[in-house]
Order: structure tokens, then C-alpha cells, then sequence
């Protein structure tokens, strides 16, 4: 019970690490997209409202629905519009049945797994994304290197991983690299890692990425003559030659 409480805690009352206190998850989430609600950017017309955090909206629409639910469930009546309201009340009716010893150890678990979910959702949530580059040629564009930047110029992989909750996004920092509909090259969750790694010949390890390591690894890919940079080179969008290819149609 003790772990459910401290979950029901930092989902609808406050947050803790240590001996600092803030804003419960869901307040946090609702602020997020509560802020750009009705509101204008600075200097523009009401007609230009803020963007709304799609993202947030959505998992906050998600978890709300799934927390009214159960509210109904165990109570009968209609739910509350402050989703906070609806899980203390789930909580209280939890707790009484408890103490009743009308109970199983299923439902206590069933509901820990549930709280922790939409808890390490919104936590992932406001985490910032980890990267680490994949030190492989990219297979549409054939580079293994480029370099970015201008003034401060730095040679780094093309290929980086972005580790963002549980989702793993490859993507190619080459600007004029292209998938194969004419989008910027990224491959998103494991199974397309896994047609990642067939093309390039190596194991694209989804578990590894989503910890950010990585090791070197060897590539049994070669690329083909015709395909565009050379892997001795890095891509150097501040070398004309290389520019050119910026206003170059890609098939």
C-alpha cells in the first residue's frame, strides 16, 4: 500500500527529491499545455494563438480518460473534470476496500502497475532526449562522417540516436540526405532499427541506444559507386562543392 500511496502522491499532491518539494505530475503536465491555451504570442493578433504541446495534449488526454475510467468503476458516478479529483476519490474507495479485506494481491498489483505507468509517462515526458552517435555509414546517403557548423566547424557522425522516454529515433545529420519518399532520413523504433541495421550490415541495438551506449562496431555494408559522398570525406555543408548539393534535387 505504501508504494501506491506515494504514487496517488506524486501523480495529484507533489513531487519530492530529497527535501525539495514541487508540483505534482499532473499539474505539471496540465501547465504545459494549459499555458498556450487562449493565450497569443507576444505582439500578435488573438488570432495567432500559441501552438498547443500536441505531445503533452495528448498523453494528458490519454491519462485522464484512463483515471476517469477507473473513477467510474469503482464509484459509480460521474467523474470529476480535474482528473486529480477523480484519482484521490479512486484512492479513498481503494483504500476502504482494503481495510475491508474485499482485496486480492491482483488488484493491488494490477493498480501499481497502472499508477506507475502514467507516473514514468510523464516523468519521460519532461525528460530531455539522451543522444548518442551510431558509428555506421548512413545508408541513403552513404556518409559515415560530416561536419557541422560553420565558424566553429566539428566532424561528428553522421548517424545519432535520440533516446526520448521509450522511443529510439535514428536520424542523419547530412542536410541533403533523403529517404526514399524525400523526407529527412530517420528511422523510428525498433523495427525499423532492425531494417537499419540489415541495410548497413551491423546489429542496431535498440536496448543499447535506449541506455545511450554504444560501441564501435565494423560494417560489412559497402556503399555503391553511384551513391553520393565519399567516406574518406566528411560532409562539409561550408565547402561550396559540398553545398552545391544542398539545391540538387535527390531521387
Amino acid at each position: 500500500m505504501s508504494g501506491l500511496a506515494e504514487l496517488v502522491e506524486e501523480l495529484t499532491i507533489e513531487t519530492r527529491a530529497g527535501d525539495l518539494r514541487g508540483d505534482s505530475l499532473l499539474q505539471q503536465l496540465r501547465a504545459e499545455i494549459g499555458s498556450n491555451l487562449g493565450r497569443t504570442k507576444a505582439g500578435a493578433s488573438s488570432g495567432s494563438p500559441v501552438p498547443l504541446n500536441v505531445d503533452a495534449f495528448a498523453l494528458w488526454e490519454d491519462i485522464t480518460g484512463q483515471i476517469a475510467s477507473m473513477f467510474v468503476s469503482a464509484t459509480d458516478r460521474r467523474p470529476d473534470k480535474d482528473p486529480e479529483v477523480n484519482l484521490l476519490a479512486w484512492w479513498a474507495v481503494f483504500s476502504a476496500a482494503v481495510y475491508r479485506h474485499e482485496t486480492v494481491q491482483l488488484q493491488h498489483d494490477v493498480a501499481g502497475e497502472r499508477l506507475e505507468s502514467w507516473a514514468q509517462r510523464i516523468r519521460d515526458h519532461f525528460a530531455a532526449p539522451r543522444t548518442v552517435e551510431v558509428m555506421v555509414p548512413c545508408p541513403n546517403c552513404g556518409y559515415e562522417r560530416i561536419v557541422l557548423g560553420e565558424a566553429d566547424q566539428a566532424e561528428v557522425f553522421a548517424l545519432v540516436a535520440v533516446v526520448k522516454g521509450t522511443t529510439v529515433t535514428v536520424v542523419c545529420r547530412n542536410p541533403v540526405c533523403k529517404d526514399a519518399f524525400g523526407e529527412p532520413s530517420q528511422w523510428v523504433g525498433e523495427r525499423q532499427l532492425e531494417e537499419l541495421g540489415r541495410r548497413v550490415g551491423v546489429r542496431v541495438d535498440h536496448r543499447a541506444l535506449m541506455t545511450a551506449v554504444n560501441s564501435p562496431v565494423e560494417s560489412t555494408w559497402d556503399p555503391s559507386d553511384d551513391m553520393k559522398g565519399d567516406l574518406a570525406e566528411p560532409f562539409n555543408p561550408a565547402d561550396p562543392a559540398h553545398a552545391a548539393l544542398l539545391d540538387t534535387p535527390t531521387d
